[in-house]
């Protein structure tokens, strides 16, 4: 259903959008985290089953929503193994056509992952942020969207839900949005966005990966891949000589932190990881 510019206003200033940046910038992993555990059977409790029986009708409703979209390429064989656990539930096709299209975008890489890939619903976010930026900021507006109304259109950048006071302040930050130096962290939580100068990148590494000992080797552009790299990162297009390595960087998508220090407690992706970070205790 299409709202008029009237409707818009009348559910902006209502708090309706409060969770729209949210929403639009982290449904695709919340799909991700469904189809991740691959669990082969699920609890029969009640709790549980209204659990499922809620997701349901959320997918249904996405998938009728956005069923143009959503429908653009066809369904691979690994989508339906993916959503094989989920068969039996009435939702299954539904889960089908958007786990397909979640599928697709991961294919594409980070680079896709700048834009919102449905563009209905794109197109939807840019016209409520426009409604949103004309507000005049009283406390109840102040509740529901907090002071900064100027947001980023990207939705893997921080500025999409943090946003500025003012218009100006964004134009600066979107002009400054080409970053090619990436950290090299696959588990962290802003390596996707990068830094405009291997300066800023060095001061990233130092605050929050002190225990990563040799800075130098780990401060990277995205270079090319050199030799054999067979095992491909299917969420964004990392490659990797080694299925050890793979198998260790996909770990760090999912959010499993495995290797715990002895020490305090703190939890890393990788052993490697966690050897280092363990010597700054021995340091102490």
């Amino acid at each position: 259903m299409e709202l008029d510019a009237n409707s818009v206003q009348n559910r902006t200033t209502e708090g309706f959008l409060s969770l729209q940046d949210y929403a639009a910038a982290q449904w695709q992993q919340h799909i991700r985290a469904i189809i991740s555990p691959q669990i082969s059977q699920f609890p029969t409790d009640p709790e549980s089953q209204n659990i499922l029986t809620e997701l349901g009708m959320g997918l249904d409703d996405f998938s009728i929503r956005y069923e143009q979209e959503l429908m653009y390429a066809s369904t691979s064989k690994e989508v339906e193994e993916d959503c094989e656990p989920f068969r039996a539930y009435p939702f299954y096709t539904s889960l089908i056509k958007v786990w397909n299209h979640v599928n697709q975008q991961d294919r594409k890489g980070l680079e896709a992952r700048k834009e919102i890939s449905i563009k209905s619903l794109s197109e939807a976010v840019t016209r409520n942020r426009v409604v949103l930026e004309k507000l005049t900021l009283s406390e109840e507006i102040r509740t529901f969207y907090g002071e900064n109304l100027f947001k980023c259109p990207r939705p893997t950048c921080f500025y999409f839900h943090e946003g500025f006071k003012e218009e100006k302040s964004r134009k600066q930050h979107i002009n400054r949005h080409d970053r090619p130096f990436n950290c090299s962290f696959p588990d962290c939580s802003i390596a996707e966005f990068g830094f405009t100068s291997n300066k800023d990148l060095e001061k990233h590494m130092k605050l929050f990966h002190p225990e990563a000992g040799d800075l130098a080797n780990s401060f990277s552009t995205q270079t090319k891949p050199t030799g054999a790299t067979p095992f491909v990162c299917k969420l964004c297009g990392k490659r990797f000589t080694r299925n050890f390595h793979w198998r260790s960087h996909m770990r760090s998508h999912a959010g499993e932190r495995p290797f715990k220090c002895s020490e305090c407690d703190k939890a890393f992706t990788r052993s490697n990881d966690c050897r280092r970070h363990e010597k700054i205790h021995g340091r102490k």
